[in-house]
């Protein structure tokens, strides 16, 4: 089922109007979950176990796509490109914090806040990028082939986060192939929305 659902999000990516803004959404929402577990798992590793800790990670994560949503309508999916930019850096600083971590120099306090603000980051560019993707890919007859190719890369990130990237290579090295990976996928995304927008 998982495998069918993964061929499933990459064929309605090959055919959407456009390939480089689903690519974009796909790529975002395998970080943004990688993201959720590896600030999770640090967050417990730090602090304990908790129900309450589960809570405030999504809570902080959904609260930033909320504000991220709320901007988008300020934007024309020429802002796709920087948002995905920024996504990447975010992930780049994250990198440091786990890296800072892993060597035992800082303290408690500071990966708490830290994962909470790369949580909040990510949920807003989360937020601006998918209706900006919609507007690029052509309104809302898109909105389902966007949604799924979104959930596809939820799903793979979840997986490969949990299964292979933190146990075997660590929260360093995992989060900076996230950062590559969404900074390398800003490329190919253009400056007009179909290719034939308006600027912001």
């Amino acid at each position: 089922i998982l495998i069918a659902a993964r061929l499933l999000g990459l064929l309605a990516m090959i055919r959407s109007r456009s390939p480089s803004a689903a690519l974009a959404v796909g790529l975002l929402g395998l970080a943004e979950v990688s993201t959720e577990v590896v600030c999770l798992l640090l967050i417990q590793a730090t602090l304990g176990y908790s129900y309450v800790l589960v809570g405030a990670v999504i809570g902080v994560f959904m609260a930033g796509m909320c504000c991220g949503a709320l901007l988008s309508s300020r934007m024309s999916p020429a802002r796709m490109r920087p948002v995905q930019l920024l996504a990447g850096l975010v992930l780049g600083a994250m990198a440091l914090l786990c890296y800072l971590y892993d060597i035992g120099t800082v303290g408690s306090g500071l990966v708490v806040g830290g994962c909470c603000f790369f949580l909040a980051s990510m949920g807003v560019a989360a937020g601006i990028q998918f209706p900006l993707a919609v507007r690029a890919s052509g309104g809302s007859r898109r909105v389902g082939v966007l949604e799924m190719v979104d959930l596809t890369g939820s799903s793979i990130g979840a997986i490969l986060v949990a299964a292979i990237g933190f146990p075997l290579l660590g929260a360093t090295v995992t989060t900076l192939v996230l950062c590559v990976i969404l900074i390398v996928s800003a490329v190919p995304l253009g400056t007009r929305p179909g290719g034939q927008g308006a600027p912001a």
